[in-house]
């Protein structure tokens, strides 16, 4: 494919993959321009397969989203965004991605079509682990003390969320290793699946540690820095370290696991 013809499809599909996911209301008006410009970046990066991978993120964390949606207990006091992808949720899911696969098509090393995979596969991961989650019979625990915690709190964890976390790794990596001739079948898998598993853990552990987080007039915890009755008082984490700046760090953090994986692996007998 010509690089005018390539250029011409990721333009034509992106921008009504963009709009259709604004009229379904799964993103806002600045997300859908967001999630068309980052899904133009991994069509041209690394062509048609690598954007079909994009869309598995994309549509398979909104079928997660829906999936127990009457049953999920409702936690828009927790959270300080909703649930329609804004351009900073966008970019922080899906912007490492796109930055490898462009480095890929730059340099056309392998080792960026194994960390645009692996970034996606901690994106999806981790929303499948917090969409899915949050329907446990049972709170979940910190990582960090395994005590209690509030559903929905960031540094949380549970069986099913974990089991869900890797279910949306394994989607990716299964994917990548089927349709990425450039790397060996079961290599691909086992370094996307890994490194996306990595990546969904770093998220836990910033979630407990660094990301900030208040507590409002009604004694909750929530990630809210404002409430009803006003500023929330911050009792852990910096202040400027909050969902989006974790999720763009767990996905870079899978995309540098997946290299080294790939450099050590291409030294093993």
């Amino acid at each position: 494919m010509s690089a005018v013809l390539l250029t011409a499809a990721a333009v034509m599909l992106n921008v009504g993959a963009g709009y259709a996911a604004f009229q379904r209301r799964s993103v806002t008006g600045s997300g859908a321009v967001a999630g068309a410009l980052v899904g133009m970046l991994i069509f041209v990066g690394g062509g048609p397969l690598y954007w079909v991978m994009l869309m598995l993120f994309f549509m398979s964390s909104s079928i997660a989203g829906r999936a127990g949606s009457r049953r999920r207990p409702s936690l828009g006091w927790m959270h300080e965004r909703g649930s329609r992808r804004d351009y900073v949720q966008v970019i922080a899911n899906g912007g490492v991605a796109a930055t490898a696969a462009l480095l890929l098509r730059i340099t056309g090393q392998t080792s960026f079509a194994v960390a645009s995979a692996a970034a996606l596969a901690a994106a999806t991961a981790d929303t499948w682990a917090s969409e899915l989650g949050v329907l446990s019979a049972r709170s979940p625990r910190s990582v960090l003390t395994w005590r209690r915690l509030d559903r929905g709190t960031s540094g949380g964890v549970s069986w099913l969320g974990t089991a869900a976390a890797a279910a949306g790794s394994l989607l990716i990596a299964a994917f990548f290793a089927a349709v990425e001739a450039r790397v060996a079948l079961l290599p691909a898998l086992g370094i996307v699946f890994a490194a996306g598993m990595v990546g969904t853990t770093v998220d836990s552990l910033l979630g407990a540690t660094v990301q900030a987080q208040y507590r409002d007039g009604s004694g909750r915890a929530t990630e809210r820095r404002r409430g009803e009755q006003g500023p929330n008082t911050r009792t852990r984490g910096i202040a400027i370290v909050d969902n989006d700046a974790v999720n763009l760090a767990s996905t870079l953090f899978a995309a540098v696991t997946a290299v080294l994986l790939y450099a050590f692996s291409g030294r093993l007998p």
